[in-house]
């Protein structure tokens, strides 16, 4: 139990603290000869999110409501699926098929789709992420 408790919690939590204090020290940015600017220190973001507090918490709430809401849909949708693969295996199949291919169009691909098909940005990220989620739900649970 105690091994298990090392393996599981520990060693993720020491190798983000690791990977935390070489990205501070600069040596990621060293070896990788990375600008700074490309790559800032985490001292730096943490300093820059506490700056912004209030200039940024509108647009968490803007973008953080059609992701949660698109990841429910896309959950609720993928599942559905899977039970209609259970039930109506086939019947069931091509739809798990249709889904999966436009769970695998890049999102850079279907992103300026969405943003032309729906005027309200909402509804396009919404639509976007639903799309996103469903093909991997469908996928995990149907196995």
């Amino acid at each position: 139990m105690r091994k298990r408790k090392v393996q599981e919690i520990i060693l993720p939590v020491a190798l983000g603290v690791v990977l935390l204090a070489l990205l501070q020290s600069g040596a990621v940015h060293k070896l990788f000869h990375i600008k700074t600017l490309q790559l800032p220190l985490p001292l730096e973001i943490a300093r820059a999110l506490a700056d912004n507090y209030g200039k940024m918490l509108p647009h968490v709430v803007t973008t953080m409501l059609p992701a949660v809401c698109g990841l429910v849909l896309g959950a609720l949708l993928g599942y559905g699926v899977a039970l209609l693969v259970t039930a109506l295996p086939n019947a069931g199949y091509g739809s798990l098929f249709l889904i999966t291919i436009m769970g695998s169009v890049p999102i850079v691909a279907l992103a300026p789709l969405m943003n032309r098909w729906f005027s309200v940005p909402f509804w396009a990220k919404l639509t976007v992420i639903t799309i996103a989620a469903s093909g991997a739900m469908a996928a995990g649970a149907f196995r």
